[in-house]
């Protein structure tokens, strides 16, 4: 099978279209990896940070409850 200069021309053509295509598809795909990639960061740092806030409450919370019981002892005693 033989292929004229513009058969080859026309396959060229469609190549490139379909490699456009492609790389096209590419970009759009990647970005919404990168997006979700972020969103899902957000979370997670949206996350650790109410973790640390509610730590830090309930760490407090303790070094209070602790130091009203020393305190109501203390009263009771003097």
């Amino acid at each position: 099978m033989t292929l004229t200069m513009a058969d080859v021309l026309r396959k060229i053509k469609q190549t490139e279209r379909e490699a456009a295509r492609q790389l096209s598809q590419a970009k759009e795909e990647a970005s919404k990896i990168v997006s979700d990639a972020r969103k899902k960061s957000a979370e997670i740092v949206s996350k650790a940070s109410d973790d640390s806030v509610a730590n830090t409450q309930a760490t407090l919370d303790a070094a209070v409850m602790k130091h009203q019981s020393r305190l109501t002892r203390f009263t009771k005693r003097g």
